[in-house]
């Protein structure tokens, strides 16, 4: 996550992970009702779950385990390119350039 905010992994950039998270790709101004949440999930034998997002409790769910950092970030890409909620399609494709 730290490689997002000083834009080292390609094709994500916070605003887009923000979004992704909240439903928004901007802090309100009166802040969020709570603190991002992170928790981890592990991978079923035989199966590769993409990360996701809860935008109403500000939860994102990574996966535990994998072996090499650019697994963890194409899955990441993947699941922000693939979402369908609140977040505009137009938003996260900008990132994906």
């Amino acid at each position: 996550m730290k490689d997002v905010e000083i834009e080292e992994v390609e094709g994500i950039i916070l605003e887009n992970l923000l979004a992704f998270i909240t439903g928004t790709d901007a802090v309100p101004p009166l802040g969020f009702h709570s603190k991002i949440s992170i928790r981890f999930y592990d991978q079923e034998s035989n199966t590769c779950r993409l990360p996701w997002a809860s935008t109403c409790a500000l939860q994102l769910f990574l996966p535990r385990g994998l072996k090499e950092t650019g697994s963890f970030n194409n899955l990441l890409l993947q699941a922000m390119q693939e979402c369908q909620g609140f977040v505009s399609a137009e938003l996260l494709l900008l990132g994906a350039k």
